[in-house]
């Protein structure tokens, strides 16, 4: 073999190698797309994508003031603070009201844990399993929001939250529904990353007791937007009128005692009663419509017992929030 053949397949071996992929996994739940990198095992115990060592909780607080075991707003959401009054707006973590001119450095991402009453905060906390964190994100850029979870196990799932504006308080909310050590941070577009959340989530701790009246600990959410494609849909009705796909499911710690739910519709609707019965999808009821209405809905336990609730099916303030987030509205024909 000639010395230029030699270099001919060496040039070959070296593209091949060059050429290999990260392996890729399959959505799952999640709001567009995920990637599994595996678990760390750079230097300093990094893994491919520069995640840090988890470092310890700087609070163990747990009570419900912290992180509540329920939420009046779908987890799934990345709600704008200063258009949003189902919580109050989070105050500065110093005392000073720009937040960026609080952080040394602050033309970074900033990214923290806080109370649910937004005073408070945290870069790394312990949580009861079951229970809910409020997190704060203030992007230094505008663009589209990139948010990666690493779980326990070392896999990496990525969210596209779409389009957010530079220096807007954004809420998110954290559930820890299983043990171990989960770290969450963001980017916009491929700019730098946020700094890292780490959640410590208590192993064994035991699921929330029902309420004192025996109702379940539950929500109720109304969903505008896909979660996994990051999309709105809409067609149009017969008489012209603009509808939109739009989804109520049952969530919350004690979703597993629950046995049917029975959703009482608009009587323009046909059927105007539906029942569901599978807790694997929450619940789900999915409608075509065009505007809001009350909607009692009836839930039935695992031990018989009876709740209703009455609750208000709307979801303009989703649409108007998705559009200001530049989320796609996709036309079903």
């Amino acid at each position: 073999m000639t010395v230029r053949s030699i270099v001919q397949v060496a040039a070959l071996v070296l593209a091949l190698i060059f050429c290999i992929s990260p392996p890729t996994l399959a959505q799952s739940g999640g709001w567009e797309r995920s990637v599994d990198w595996g678990p760390g095992s750079g230097a300093g115990g990094e893994s491919p994508v520069g995640w840090s060592q988890p470092p310890p909780a700087e609070t163990t607080d747990t009570g419900e003031a912290y992180f509540p075991s329920s939420i009046a707003e779908s987890s799934g959401a990345l709600i704008e603070e200063s258009r949003s009054g189902q919580y109050a707006r989070a105050s500065s973590p110093a005392a000073a009201t720009d937040l960026l001119a609080a952080i040394p450095g602050g033309s970074q991402n900033l990214f923290w844990i806080v109370s649910s009453d937004g005073t408070r905060y945290w870069r790394s906390v312990n949580i009861p399993q079951y229970r809910y964190a409020r997190l704060l994100l203030i992007p230094s850029t505008s663009g589209p929001l990139i948010l990666e979870e690493r779980y326990p196990t070392g896999q990496v799932r990525t969210y596209n939250f779409g389009n957010v504006w530079a220096h807007n308080q954004y809420r998110l909310w954290f559930y820890a529904d299983g043990p171990g050590t989960y770290q969450v941070r963001y980017r916009i577009g491929n700019g730098p990353y946020s700094d890292i959340l780490t959640f410590h989530v208590g192993a064994g701790a035991p699921v929330p007791p029902p309420t004192p009246d025996g109702r379940p600990n539950i929500q109720i959410v109304t969903q505008a937007v896909d979660p996994q494609t990051n999309r709105v849909y809409y067609s149009y009705n017969q008489q012209g009128l603009q509808i939109f796909r739009i989804k109520v499911l049952v969530t919350g710690p004690d979703l597993y005692r629950i046995r049917s739910v029975h959703y009482q519709l608009h009587p323009t609707f046909s059927p105007s009663e539906q029942t569901r019965t599978n807790p694997r999808n929450n619940f789900e009821l999915e409608l075509w419509t065009w505007g809001a209405f009350n909607m009692p809905i009836t839930i039935t336990t695992t031990d018989g017992r009876v709740h209703r609730y009455d609750y208000r099916f709307t979801f303009g303030d989703q649409l108007r929030d998705a559009q200001r987030r530049g989320v796609p509205f996709v036309r079903v024909r």
